[in-house]
């Protein structure tokens, strides 16, 4: 049965489509950070000290590691962000979904009247058949 509620229900279903697309993207994005964060400390970790050399090597070691640590750091911040994000399209997903099981249990209250009109409608036609076919019996 059609109801006035139909688009409402097709526009917010829409709305929960699109927030768990966007919550899907970005938890692909926190576990591709994630990734990126592990691998910067393997990097880290797998930077050797040479026993001996030239204080210049020593200084591009160093450099190197505070390069991978600022990048470290800034994928953190980045993924800190990114878990921001996703708890504030949660968020927005429970709303669309309460908005939609409130309209849903409106749709379905609307149907059971329309239902218990159609009901009442028949059964009032049936009571006129049985009163004209009981009026027909007592005439033969």
């Amino acid at each position: 049965m059609k109801t006035k509620f139909d688009v409402l229900l097709v526009g917010i279903k829409q709305k929960m489509q699109n927030a768990e697309l966007e919550l899907s993207n970005i938890n692909a994005q926190i576990q591709n950070t994630q990734e990126e964060i592990v691998s910067f400390t393997q990097a880290i970790a797998d930077i050797e000290l040479p026993s001996s050399g030239s204080p210049l090597a020593f200084r591009e070691i160093y450099e190197s590691k505070r390069a991978y640590l600022q990048k470290i750091e800034d994928s953190s911040s980045y993924l800190s962000s990114l878990k921001a994000q996703k708890g504030q399209k949660q968020q927005e997903y429970q709303l669309y979904q309460l908005e939609f099981e409130k309209i849903k249990y409106l749709q379905k209250r609307e149907i059971d009247a329309l239902l218990a009109k159609i009901k009442q409608k028949e059964q009032n036609q049936l009571d006129e058949i049985a009163v004209m076919l009981f009026c027909q019996d007592k005439k033969e």
